[in-house]
């Protein structure tokens, strides 16, 4: 992994945040889109440094709704 990499991980973040964010406001079912890929980011960056980038976007407490809501789709049934 380059070292440009992580940085791209963790400015993507917000962007993952802010469509997760539409998403939920409209309704949409795209909500399991940035829920994916905020997974990956969470994977790519590790769990703690990806806690970090959350505390810089949201509240304590939308940051714990998001990781829940990442956790919730990742343990979903794929057939789902």
């Amino acid at each position: 992994m380059t070292g440009a990499r992580p940085l791209l991980v963790r400015e993507s973040v917000g962007y993952t945040l802010q469509s997760l964010t539409i998403h939920l406001e409209l309704g949409s079912r795209d909500t399991g889109i940035d829920l994916y890929l905020l997974g990956r980011q969470r994977r790519s960056l590790g769990a703690r440094k990806f806690g970090r980038v959350l505390a810089k976007h949201l509240n304590r407490e939308s940051a714990t709704s998001v990781i829940r809501m990442i956790d919730e789709y990742e343990a979903r049934d794929p057939q789902d």
